[in-house]
Formats: C-alpha cells, sequence, structure tokens
C-alpha cells in the first residue's frame, strides 16, 4: 500500500487539451471545435473533381502529395501544373515558435487556365489522381484571376 501511495504522489501533473463542444448549428450546418472557439459550417461538398478532396466550409481542396502512399487506394501521386503562393503563418497560439513560411495551393493551371493575382503556376507539382488520369478537373470555386493573362511570345 506505501508503495502505491508513493508512485501516486510522485506522478506528474497532466495537461488536458480540451475544447469546447461543437455549438449548435441551424440545418444545413456542421459544427465544429477548436482551440478558437466553435463555428457553424456549410458541409463539405460532394461533387470535387478530380485531384481535390472535400474540406468542411463547402470547399475542394486541391490534394498535394509525394509519394503515392499519400494518395489511398485507386490513386496515384502524378506531376500536374497548380496555381501555388507562399504566406507566413502566425505562430501557434499555444506553443509559440517564429512565423514559418507556408506554400499554399489554390488551384489548377494550364496555357487556358491563369492562376489568381498573388499565386504563380508551378510544374511538375504532385496532385492525388485516379489511377489512369494525367490532369486533375477544375473545381468551380476555384479563385480566378483579376488581371488578364499576359500574352505568351
Amino acid at each position: 500500500m506505501l508503495s502505491l501511495l508513493l508512485v501516486l504522489a510522485g506522478a506528474a501533473v497532466a495537461f488536458a487539451d480540451a475544447v469546447p463542444p461543437p455549438p449548435p448549428c441551424p440545418d444545413g450546418k456542421v459544427g465544429v471545435t477548436s482551440h478558437s472557439g466553435g463555428a457553424c459550417l456549410d458541409p463539405a461538398p460532394k461533387d470535387c473533381p478530380a485531384g481535390w478532396y472535400p474540406q468542411l466550409g463547402a470547399k475542394c481542396v486541391v490534394q498535394t502529395c509525394s509519394f503515392d502512399a499519400n494518395c489511398g487506394e485507386g490513386k496515384a501521386c502524378v506531376p500536374v501544373e497548380v496555381c501555388q503562393h507562399e504566406i507566413m503563418q502566425s505562430p501557434h497560439p499555444r506553443y509559440g515558435g517564429p512565423p514559418r513560411k507556408v506554400t499554399v495551393t489554390d488551384g489548377v493551371c494550364s496555357d487556358d487556365l491563369a492562376c489568381p493575382d498573388d499565386s504563380e503556376c508551378r510544374k511538375a507539382i504532385k496532385v492525388c489522381l485516379p489511377k489512369g488520369t494525367t490532369k486533375p478537373g477544375v473545381w468551380k470555386g476555384q479563385p480566378k484571376p483579376t488581371k488578364k493573362k499576359p500574352a505568351q511570345k
């Protein structure tokens, strides 16, 4: 009994990583929660094109990868052209650390499809595609450029 008491007395204090429960949401919304609080978001779309995956907030996001194993069964990691830009990500609110540069993938691009103004079309970025597919689809919600694409020389 004494040994059990000594073990319990010497135990380290555990810190919980608790977040509040999701808020109640109106019909058609999904409740989510994080360390920043709760929110009601639109559900993930069910019609994301090849190379994109569904995300809460009614978004499709380009599914970048490094290896076939990142993609799941029936998909391959294929080099394509995508729109990307860098942002500085703020330090984690709880753990701190310096800001860090993060690459954001906005969508797909080609000779006929320009990137949003703050992004550039980068070649050979790998994206998860169904096996046998060579190009990703274009999501209807992909950010559009506001300036005309310069003429090719």
